[in-house]
């Protein structure tokens, strides 16, 4: 990424987790404020969690038919919501990580 300058990309959650699963060093040189859009599954909170603050990333859902048309609709944040972490938003629940 940081050889392309990417500042945006694609990605499925399985494909997030294994990012944020990279060693330290390679977490640690990733570059910040790239935008990701994740499809084929909604990611969980602790996914969205890692990748934003762990890796400084903005991530957004999106949702439909990719492999025949364009985004159909998008899971984007609401101003109100800023403030927010995913940890916060699921108030009293408890959300756990495992390294599989």
């Amino acid at each position: 990424m940081k050889q392309e300058s990417a500042t945006m990309f694609c990605a499925a959650p399985t494909v997030l987790i294994g990012m944020t699963n990279a060693p330290e060093d390679v977490r640690r040189d990733a570059p910040r404020g790239v935008r990701v859009l994740a499809a084929g599954a909604p990611p969980a909170a602790a996914t969205i969690e890692r990748v934003e603050v762990e890796l400084g990333w903005d991530l957004t859902q999106v949702y439909g038919m990719t492999e025949t048309s364009p985004f159909i609709s998008i899971c984007e944040p609401r101003a109100e919501h800023a403030s927010m972490t995913p940890s916060s938003a699921l108030g009293s629940k408890r959300v756990r990580a495992w390294n599989c």
